[in-house]
């Protein structure tokens, strides 16, 4: 791997670089001086460098080691913190989850929990990655429709599995961090991206061309299209590695009047590679999957696939197979038909 060296004005001194102390005179209205802009012009040119380095790295011929040099240099590279927060209403969505051993009670799946994200040992212990998370951190993955959920995971002939239905638990939108490219692949992406290039053209030039640098390089990451090879799906590495910053990441800002401005992400919400960008994705962070919950659930046993045929109409499932039960409550446990 040939990367660029990561330069002075972007290395930290103190708690913040030097990059970052610019951004924030300019954020805050104060002049930068002629030397300031300079390191500011390295800093751009170093993204662009960097960007192109990166996408150059065949993802699905790299080892673990090289998978963690990758780690270490996107968040040397990709040290700002990105605000651009969306409220969405979510509506009905939609998973799929596979009955499997660590789920099971009796031989029925009862606890809701295993209706909902990924347990997190289970995911470290898979060692995969996914499109908006790593192999150290889960998310509660939801769909537009069933369909669209289970044409996502494309389970296999003699899968049991269940599909559910969720809603939000209050009726308030969810705060979203929406993936915006340059690329308008979908309607989602096309707004989120001309509410940025607004928000930009609106702002100081060198802030501007910084984030949109940066906004292009990760949205290109979650709505690329590539196949899957690596074991690991490192394919992944740049959109799960930036999906953690996101997550991960403890925004609060307050107004004069100690009113929360922005908050906390929960979550990002970005086009569906699988049906052609046709739908939306949602991929909600740990600590808001409460803000969540599952109103029923089915289950079936996939009996025959037809993924080559789905064209996301909502009355085709991608599937041929036997509904085996369904719920009739869930509460602390889920209570089936054939109880």
């Amino acid at each position: 791997m040939n990367l660029p060296e990561i330069p002075d004005c972007k290395k930290c001194n103190g708690n913040t670089t030097p990059e970052q102390d610019i951004l924030m005179k300019i954020q805050t209205g104060q002049q930068v001086t002629k030397d300031e802009i300079e390191l500011l012009d390295c800093a751009y040119e170093f993204y662009e460098q960097a960007f192109a380095a990166m996408k150059a790295v065949n993802l699905s011929e790299i080892n673990h080691e090289q998978a963690d040099i990758l780690k270490q240099y996107l968040k040397d590279v990709v040290n700002l913190e990105l605000i651009f927060q969306n409220p969405v209403t979510t509506g009905l969505v939609f998973r799929m989850i596979w009955v499997a051993g660590y789920n099971e009670e009796g031989g029925k799946v009862r606890n809701p929990e295993f209706l909902s994200y990924t347990p997190l040992e289970v995911v470290k212990a898979n060692k995969k990655l996914g499109r908006a998370n790593t192999n150290e951190s889960t998310c509660l993955y939801l769909a537009e429709t069933a369909q669209v959920a289970v044409f996502e995971c494309k389970p296999n002939p003699g899968d049991r599995i269940i599909i559910s239905g969720w809603t939000t638990v209050e009726d308030k939108p969810l705060i979203m961090y929406p993936i915006n490219s340059p690329q308008k692949v979908n309607l989602g992406v096309h707004k989120a991206t001309d509410a940025l290039d607004k928000h930009l053209y609106d702002s100081n030039q060198y802030f501007a061309r910084m984030i949109k640098v940066i906004q292009n390089f990760i949205g290109s990451e979650f709505i690329k299209d590539v196949p899957k090879t690596n074991e690991w799906r490192y394919e992944y590495l740049y959109s799960a590695y930036f999906a953690d910053m996101v997550l991960n990441s403890e925004i609060t800002v307050l107004d004069e009047n100690n009113s929360p401005m922005l908050v906390q992400y929960d979550g990002i919400i970005y086009p569906s590679i699988a049906t052609g960008y046709n739908y939306d994705n949602i991929a909600v962070r740990e600590t808001s999957a409460p803000k969540l919950k599952p109103i029923f659930c089915h289950e079936y046993l996939v009996n025959k696939i037809d993924y080559d045929n789905f064209n996301g109409t909502a009355n085709h499932l991608p599937f041929e197979g036997d509904l085996i039960r369904k719920s009739t409550s869930i509460d602390d446990n889920i209570h089936w038909n054939d109880d």
